[in-house]
């Protein structure tokens, strides 16, 4: 989150790529990352599929 925040006041949009992200022992599927990360930054891609 930190890293997007950085990149975003920076004048970037960045998009997590959900397929390629790894969860914690507290957030096993990364479920509350890619919430998180919808909130902020609006920008998530979940299927290899749908990149440009």
């Amino acid at each position: 989150m930190a890293a997007g925040f950085r990149l975003f006041d920076a004048g970037l949009h960045p998009t997590l790529l959900g397929f390629a992200i790894q969860g914690s022992s507290v957030d096993r599927d990364a479920a509350i990352a890619r919430r998180l990360w919808a909130h902020h930054f609006r920008a998530v891609i979940d299927d290899p599929a749908d990149l440009p």
